[in-house]
């Protein structure tokens, strides 16, 4: 027996180990399975991300929200985030390159997002950019998309 876990006047949601039964305006979707890759895109994109990139070696995660805040996390060791705000962005539309560039008061960060097809190694997904992320003096290369 699924149980409710959320309901309002439009939509009840049921819950029972990785399934899920949904109701939307009395219409029943049953059987719906979260598929994790692409909801990890969807959250981003309902919490203001307008681009994402990620990178596997090491493994990194960008986040642009709203065009004025940029959250770069690094997973070598032990997970650290970087926070930056107000980028400058420069973007050269004959290379089809956008440049941020920032800093806090402890690191500098310089994005480059170029509009070439990248393939994640790990997923074989393949992206619309190509990414590089300069902070400080670590260089790490990705792949990534707009969620505009």
């Amino acid at each position: 027996m699924h149980i409710p876990k959320f309901s309002n006047r439009d939509a009840t949601l049921w819950l029972k180990d990785t399934k899920a039964n949904l109701e939307i305006n009395s219409i029943m979707h049953e059987g719906c399975i979260n598929n994790s890759d692409k909801a990890i895109w969807v959250r981003a994109k309902l919490n203001g991300v307008d681009f994402r990139a990620l990178g596997n070696q090491s493994s990194w995660i960008l986040e642009i929200v709203q065009g004025d805040n940029i959250i770069f996390a690094d997973y070598l060791l032990q997970i650290k985030q970087y926070l930056f705000s107000n980028p400058d962005i420069n973007t050269e539309v004959s290379t089809g390159k956008t440049i941020y560039t920032a800093s806090n008061d402890e690191h500098s960060i310089v994005i480059t997002i170029i509009g070439t097809p990248c393939q994640n190694i790990i997923s074989d997904e393949i992206f619309d950019f190509s990414v590089t992320v300069k902070l400080d003096n670590e260089l790490f290369h990705g792949c990534g998309r707009s969620l505009i």
